[in-house]
């Protein structure tokens, strides 16, 4: 306007002032950790000394309450044990469920019984599976987890020779992880694989410690509403209704139950089939990894 003052702001000097970036949220934990472990200056890849500003996360629920606890982990090497878990997987075959051991679903964990502990000395040739200069326990225990509770094409793949981990909530094959505290290490010898170095965690911070650094937070999600009362409590993030820009005409059909999962996965069938007739597209989805026949 003629005779008022003008501020002109470039775009190059918005972008040089105000450090705004996209991040793949692995790499973010990632590039934190490092950060915090490098020795150099030259070595740090964020904005120190305060690299948290204000963040935007998508699937805010997914990332902060669904897998908020889940470690983002940075783990040195140590493999004078490797020797010890194919012996291990031996015996966890050899032991009965009952007999020799006693499994407890809800918190996946085995408890071996007298009798147990006697077969395992037996066949390892020990006087004792806690020995403190020969101990066997952790990796028996760990052989009979793997055997117990983590399933092919459920909670892992092989591919190429290596036991990769399946995010059970988003179905996807995550091949940079590995389970801690020797598990990963059970499974391979399990599936006669070559057993990779004992993983020694020098770094480890999860989704919710990581985005409770940002003085201000905020994100968006269509399924925010249920979670409200926890996004308050932890993060003191009120959650926001947005109404929608035409009315709503969506049907919610009531809820169903079967007896059996063969009716339901076979009504399912006849579901999608129907659909499709119809012309309609049709997303499945499932926290399990499916091969998918071409």
């Amino acid at each position: 306007m003629r005779g008022e003052p003008t501020i002109c702001v470039t775009l190059h000097t918005l972008i040089t002032r105000f450090s705004k970036t996209a991040h793949n949220l692995q790499e973010l934990g990632f590039d934190y950790l490092r950060d915090n472990l490098s020795r150099k200056k030259e070595q740090l890849v964020m904005r120190w000394p305060r690299p948290f500003h204000f963040s935007i996360v998508d699937e805010v629920d997914s990332v902060l309450i669904d897998e908020g606890r889940n470690p983002l982990l940075i783990s040195g090497e140590d493999n004078r044990e490797a020797a010890r878990y194919p012996v291990a997987a031996k015996v966890a075959d050899l032991l009965i469920e009952g007999a020799h051991y006693t499994v407890e679903l809800k918190g996946n964990n085995i408890d071996l019984t007298e009798d147990g502990v006697t077969y395992a000395e037996m066949i390892l040739g020990t006087n004792d599976l806690w020995d403190e200069n020969d101990p066997w326990a952790r990796f028996v225990t760990n052989a009979l987890k793997a055997k117990e509770f983590y399933r092919r094409d459920v909670q892992y793949i092989v591919r190429n020779g290596k036991a990769l981990i399946i995010n059970e909530l988003t179905g996807r094959v995550e091949p940079k992880r590995r389970w801690s505290d020797g598990i990963h290490q059970a499974v391979e010898a399990k599936e006669g694989l070559k057993i990779q170095a004992d993983s020694v965690i020098v770094a480890q911070i999860t989704y919710q410690s990581l985005f409770k650094l940002y003085p201000k937070l905020s994100g968006m999600t269509g399924t925010a509403k249920t979670e409200e009362k926890e996004f308050l409590k932890m993060f003191k993030m009120p959650v926001i209704e947005v109404p929608t820009n035409l009315p709503n005409i969506r049907v919610d059909l009531p809820i169903q139950a079967f007896a059996t999962l063969r009716g339901k996965w076979q009504y399912v069938r006849e579901e999608v089939e129907s659909m499709f007739q119809l012309g309609r597209p049709v997303l499945v989805g499932t926290t399990r990894y499916i091969f998918l026949a071409t």
